[in-house]
């Protein structure tokens, strides 16, 4: 029989009155507005007019064999039938047909397979099932109502008093069909179904009851015995384990001393609680049944309640040891006993096995575990154990010999005996060794400890028969450790308990690759492997596409040079010309792009709303290059990944910011740390922004002066310099023992200026040009100083108009611009007719060597409006030259080389729109990262974003003072994808321990530093160092770029750098980032081994294709491998030179910074949703740039390539992870409240705060506050919808937040409700999160308590 016949196929039925001649006024009231019958499925299953499928309420009918459709999956479910259910529905769809039409009543209830619960009702609007019931064709089942009930038992009643019902005997009739039709397909109306007795009876066999019904029906659960409240559920199960385990200790206590009626009273109890506990709900506790993210975090919960009442048990034991005479020690213990002694098959109870692992159990929870995980993994034997054994068995009745005796046999048993039965089982004892190595590196966390216990209990009670298992014991273990990982928080976490299942894991490394374990990206750089014998950089596909834009340009210009000489032009060669001059521009698509995405009408409006719903949560350039554009062009992947569109890449190498980070990074490391030159500048002493100023004057005047005759720097006269600068000063002299440091600064200096300007060249030369050289260049250059043109905004604008003949409105959006553009500090580009280089229009001119920067810097007239810092002059000028190389190299001239790729993309089948939108969406990708996305234009926009930008900054002091408590969780982000080894090894957890103790140490010297007015240097280890050299010291990616602050006006950033250098943020931030770069070589090296180590001509292992995976994710090029496999072994022999070092850093620069922000988001225009780069919506995506880049990135990432795609160790390590962040979120909470409150948040309960800390580990990203809109953690008193709306939009934003906190504390002032109106003002202060000091300054201030003014 073919099953697919039948999947989702009605009977058709065609009611007896069309529908279309009964007007709804014909219609009795209780049928108005109901849904019509249109299918029929079975006797209790129909469509309805409206497209839903209803189960009709309060009856169940035979039924038909079916198929149900999965919709999540597409596959199908098979139902059987039941005697009399073609019949049934035979005689069913007859009845309808002649009595139709039926109404169906929505009951607002779900029922199984997809369908809603309905109530059927006639033309005559009387309820079907009650008649269906009255006549005896059907049985009452669960759902039915006490209406319904009462109105059978009346019918019944009714019709056994001999009334004849015209309607009621249509029913009858319809009954005696439906019998006969069950009889006639075997049913024997002698055996019929019984009811269940409670759901756990019906879920272990639902077709041997009657459907849907139990006797016994519980609230707590569905009816097929699913908790509904699953960690409520799992801690009641919890309990009655304890107390299970209490009645197998005394059983086992009576046992051995021969006391039989105590032996029946537990053995009774035992049996009792073993009863409740298999009619308990089920909850997920099998790790191998997760498979989803809700799954995980159910899995999760549901252990975490399993094992609080034996932690609870074991943490009063050691509070109560002290007045106990420690005896209660042995609480833990004796319940673990009593469950080994429970599990024991009864034909094999030992009394000396249980209690010895018992004893073994309670050890480990009361000591840590940490010597016993030790000697345990070596197969040991502790003396304290032996001793321990040997008190319990004396006090159990046993002589000191014979318990001696006994506790060694059996602890040898346990420790000896069981390697034998493993060792059958698997191919050695190593397995073993491994096994429990794992446990006893990860000593002392209370996961380990959890997984030690289950191991020993689990040994102890099934040695005896021989039914030990490895199997179920390693699952045991592992689903013992989630349990303890989350309860003890230890770093290790349920992932490094997770890796005793090596054998899993080495079974997994050894077999070939299927696949499987590779992204589409990754398929995709294969093929480019294959078709072309090597996957190209990034870097190489955007000079191609610049090639191709030059070629292309130079043919023109020669093809038009020709026919202007009189020339003609070949066939071929017009076409060429036609060809090249018919290509339309990058913004002529971004202009069609724009009109075709412009909102008409409604039906444009919604379906642009629906459409663009990921643009809310996918960063900007993977938002643009869909899976399906990539899938159909090469040309639209090369873009996506120079753009780093690309959770996971095809091509290698630096996309479009990390090419120009990386080159701004190379140029301020060749001029040297700001910081210690300053310091070393200034004796010693700490630097103030005077003292930047002064040292910075001496630098340009000295710089300035230090030339030949033709102008170029000649800094040998430095000495010479200094003396007649000294000669000719009146004030404050320069120190000439210092000339060599100035020496050294200004050589640094011009030998930067010689790099750029030769990389900046080879742009002009490859097309054919030449850049101009300004001598002694950074000795010269200055930018803006925007705080002094802020200062004095009239003047300035004055200035330029005398200077440059501007009239009023040119010189007013020149200054706009330089004071709202982050990256702006020159005028170049603002005047009319510049021509300067901008983003995606001009001229190949970096605006950094143009005469209008250079004459500024030199005109006396702007003398005070000019940047006197020496070296924040050279970063606006290393980043211009990285920012124009950047965009010659990936956006070209007019944006000409995106379009050359576009070009080719519509080429190779990409149709037009799709064309245009692309060109849109880069269009307004390279704004967001120019910082020009969507700026206001005008007068009333710009002055509302004045003001919005005011208040951000504001906000940032108000909103963020416990900004680091909150980032706790990124410390254990920071072994995000790392292995044991990795994790245990020369790496993590030491690289952590010691940058802990840097940031601590450098935190102190800061300390001291304001105390003393001396310059303390910090203590950088190599991978603190390494950070500096990648850029990361850098203000653009410090800690106010990490939390989204950067949309503020630039002239507060110095302010923001300040603030978060004293909250902490800054040196937490570095600090999880320099154990990233701490690990990353290892990470690298790690993999380079295991593809290195695979013999050449043999097919990959899941290993191997894991490692080319990894690294490839990472911008490493991998045709590369083997000189970075010689590189990293002269590395581990510690025989590098420094050339060596110098291109092992060359080459994994790319792939150590994106190693740390892998981990460590980093927010930038690619990897954010536009939306939270829009200033129109900054009120409501203040603080949510790392947020919303770990739900772009982090999230997507952690699924894709370590649970979906990853090895059984890495998905391990990631639940793990999961874990630990919902762990560190919760004590980051519990922290900030102490901080807050001065003890325990009075307003949240434990669910609450369990809420609280998975919102709080980031792993719900933006949807956080979709959730806590709906479902708020924190109820809202509102009275109407209106009011609920409005507070939510306020609430959405903290800008407005604070407003409304500071207007409501004026208005209860005005009323003289001072106190109120106190502690509101004082909520829109820094102090507002410390709720307790709040409270003492609104008391100090309202004069409750005077003498609290002295806090």
């Amino acid at each position: 029989m073919d099953l697919s016949k039948l999947l989702d196929t009605p009977s058709a039925i065609t009611t007896g009155v069309d529908p279309s001649v009964v007007s709804a006024s014909e219609l009795p009231e209780n049928l108005q507005g109901l849904s019509q019958v249109t299918k029929l499925f079975d006797a209790d299953t129909v469509e309805g007019s409206d497209g839903e499928r209803y189960r009709i309420q309060g009856f169940d009918a035979p039924e038909v064999s079916k198929m149900f459709r999965d919709n999540e999956t597409g596959g199908a479910t098979y139902k059987p039938g039941t005697a009399g259910g073609t019949g049934s529905l035979k005689a069913f769809n007859k009845f309808m047909q002649e009595n139709g039409p039926f109404y169906i009543q929505d009951m607002g209830v779900d029922a199984a397979f997809g369908r809603k619960t309905g109530r059927l009702i006639d033309s005559q609007g009387r309820d079907v099932g009650e008649q269906m019931m009255i006549a005896g064709a059907v049985k009452p089942v669960e759902g039915v109502t006490a209406d319904q009930l009462e109105s059978v038992a009346f019918g019944k009643f009714i019709k056994s008093s001999g009334y004849s019902d015209p309607n009621q005997e249509k029913y009858d009739a319809l009954a005696s069909d439906i019998n006969q039709a069950m009889v006639s397909e075997g049913y024997d109306p002698m055996v019929f179904k019984e009811m269940a007795v409670n759901e756990a009876e019906y879920a272990r066999n639902p077709d041997a009851y009657l459907s849907d019904i139990v006797k016994y029906r519980s609230n707590d659960r569905d009816i097929m015995n699913r908790a509904y409240s699953p960690f409520s559920s799992s801690f009641g199960s919890a309990l009655v384990g304890v107390k299970e385990a209490g009645y197998g200790m005394a059983s086992m206590i009576g046992n051995s001393l021969g006391l039989e009626d105590l032996e029946n009273w537990a053995e009774s109890g035992v049996y009792r609680a073993g009863d409740e506990l298999s009619q308990r709900a089920q909850v997920l506790l099998d790790y191998k049944e997760v498979e989803n993210a809700g799954d995980a975090f159910e899995f999760v919960a549901n252990n975490i309640a399993m094992s609080l009442p034996y932690m609870a048990t074991t943490m009063a034991s050691i509070a109560a040891a002290p007045f106990t005479g420690y005896t209660s020690l042995a609480v833990p213990a004796s319940l673990y006993t009593g469950a080994i002694w429970n599990e024991q098959a009864d034909d094999a109870k030992s009394a000396s096995l249980a209690l010895t692992g018992g004893v073994m159990q309670g050890v480990i929870d009361v000591a840590g575990g940490k010597f016993l995980l030790k000697s345990f993994g070596k197969m040991g034997t502790p003396k304290e154990i032996l001793e321990k054994g040997k008190e319990e068995l004396v006090r159990l009745g046993k002589s000191p010999e014979e318990a001696a005796y006994m506790t060694k046999i059996e602890l040898a048993k346990v420790s000896t005996d069981m390697a034998d039965v493993v060792k059958k089982q698997i191919r050695s004892r190593e397995r073993i060794g491994e096994v429990l190595k794992g446990v006893g590196i990860s000593a002392g966390s209370e996961s380990m400890t959890e997984a030690a216990q289950e191991f020993i209990g689990y040994t102890a009670a099934h040695l005896k028969d021989d039914s030990f298992n490895f199997t179920d014991a390693v699952d045991r273990m592992v689903s013992a450790a989630v349990a303890g990982g989350s309860i003890g928080g230890a770093f290790s976490g349920a992932g490094s308990l997770w890796d005793q299942a090596k054998t899993e894991q080495a079974i997994w490394a050894g077999s070939t690759a299927d696949g499987s374990g590779t992204s589409d990206s990754g398929t995709r750089a294969q093929e480019e492997l294959a078709k072309y014998g090597r996957i190209a950089t990034n870097e190489e596909n955007a000079d191609q596409a610049r090639d191709e834009v030059i070629t292309k340009n130079n043919t023109v210009t020669d093809l038009l040079k020709k026919r202007q000489l009189g020339a003609r032009l070949t066939q071929d060669e017009m076409s060429q010309l036609r060809e090249a001059q018919t290509d339309d521009s990058f913004r002529d698509k971004g202009a069609r792009g724009d009109l075709k995405a412009e909102v008409k009408n409604l039906s444009d409006l919604l379906w642009k709303g629906v459409t663009e719903i990921p643009g809310l949560w996918r960063g900007s350039t993977r938002n643009a290059f869909t899976e399906t554009l990539k899938s159909q062009s090469r040309a639209v992947r090369k873009l996506s990944g120079m753009f780093g569109g690309e959770l996971q890449r095809t091509f290698s190498g630096a996309s479009f910011e990390e090419f120009k980070g990386n080159l701004a990074s190379k140029y301020e490391n060749m001029v040297g740390d700001p910081t210690e030159i300053y310091a070393k500048l200034n004796y010693g002493r700490r630097v103030s922004a005077k003292d930047r100023g002064r040292i910075s004057d001496d630098l340009y005047e000295i710089g300035q002066a230090a030339v030949d005759k033709d102008g170029n720097p000649d800094y040998s006269k430095v000495p010479q310099v200094i003396n007649e600068i000294n000669a000719k000063r009146k004030g404050e002299k320069i120190d000439p023992n210092l000339a060599q440091d100035y020496k050294s600064v200004l050589e640094n200096a011009e030998k930067t200026a010689q790099a750029m300007w030769a990389d900046q060249n080879k742009y002009y030369e490859e097309a054919g040009g030449a850049l101009g050289k300004v001598k002694n260049y950074l000795a010269t250059f200055k930018t803006l100083d925007k705080a002094a043109v802020a200062r004095d905004q009239v003047k300035f604008k004055a200035l330029l108009k005398e200077e440059y003949n501007l009239s009023d409105k040119a010189a007013n959006e020149i200054v706009e611009n330089i004071l709202d553009n982050p990256l702006k500090a020159d005028i170049d580009g603002l005047l009319d007719g510049d021509g300067a280089f901008s983003v995606t229009k001009g001229t190949p001119i970096p605006g950094s060597h143009r005469s209008r920067s250079l004459g500024l810097a030199q005109n006396t007239k702007f003398a005070n409006f000019m940047e006197r810092d020496f070296f924040a002059n050279v970063d606006y000028a290393a980043k211009s030259a990285a920012r124009y190389q950047g965009y010659q190299k990936y956006v070209g001239i007019n944006g000409n080389v995106i379009n050359q790729l576009l070009e080719e993309a519509k080429a190779e089948g990409v149709p037009q729109d799709d064309i245009d939108k692309l060109g849109r969406q880069m269009r307004d990708y390279l704004d967001a990262e120019s910082g020009n996305y969507k700026r206001a234009t005008s007068e009333f926009g710009k002055m509302i974003q004045k003001i919005q930008k005011n208040f951000i900054t504001y906000m940032v002091f108000v909103g963020l003072p416990l900004a680091t408590v909150s980032s706790l969780v990124e410390l254990s982000l920071t072994m995000k994808g790392l292995s044991n080894e990795q994790i245990f090894g020369k790496g993590g957890i030491k690289t952590m321990g010691k940058e802990l103790g840097n940031m601590f140490y450098n935190a102190g010297g800061e300390l001291a530093s304001v105390v003393t007015r001396r310059h303390f240097s910090n203590r950088e280890s190599a991978a603190m160092q390494n950070l500096r050299e990648l850029g990361y010291f850098d203000s653009q990616v410090g800690a106010a770029s990490k939390t989204g602050v950067t949309e503020t006006n630039a002239l507060r950033q110095n302010l923001l750098s300040v603030f978060f250098k004293w909250n902490g943020l800054q040196g937490w931030t570095q600090m999880t980032r320099a154990i990233r770069a701490g690990i990353a070589w290892d990470y690298m090296f790690n993999h380079l081994e295991t593809i290195s180590g695979h013999p050449e001509g043999y097919p990959l292992t899941n290993a191997v294709e894991e490692a080319y995976e990894h690294l490839r994710n990472l911008g490493l090029d991998t045709g590369k491998i083997n000189e970075l496999t010689i590189l990293g072994l002269k590395v581990k022999l510690d025989t590098t030179t420094e050339a060596d070092l110098a291109r092992l850093k060359d080459l994994t620069q790319v792939a150590t910074t994106n190693f740390i922000n892998d981990a460590i988001m980093m927010p930038g225009a690619a990897n954010r949703p536009l939306i939270y780069q829009d200033p129109r919506f900054a009120l409501f995506t203040q603080f949510q740039g790392f947020i919303s880049v770990f739900q772009s990135t982090f999230i997507p990432k952690l699924w894709g390539e370590y649970i979906k795609r990853g090895s059984p160790e890495m998905t391990y390590q990631a639940f793990s992870m999961m874990v630990l962040m919902i762990a560190m979120g919760f004590a980051s909470q519990e922290l900030k409240d102490r901080l807050k409150f001065g003890g325990e948040n009075p307003y949240l309960d434990d669910f609450e705060k369990g809420r609280r800390a998975i919102n709080s580990s980031g792993l719900l990203g933006t949807g956080e506050r979709v959730i806590n809109t709906v479902f708020p953690i924190y109820q809202s008193r509102t009275d109407n919808v209106g009011e609920w709306a409005a507070g939510e939009v306020v609430g959405q934003a903290p800008v407005l937040s604070s407003i409304t906190s500071m207007a409501g504390g004026v208005a209860d002032l005005i009323q003289q409700d001072t106190d109120m109106g106190v502690n509101k003002l004082l909520k829109a202060t820094p102090i507002g999160p410390f709720t307790a000091i709040r409270h003492k300054v609104r008391d100090a201030i309202t004069g409750k308590n005077k003498n609290d003014w002295e806090i």
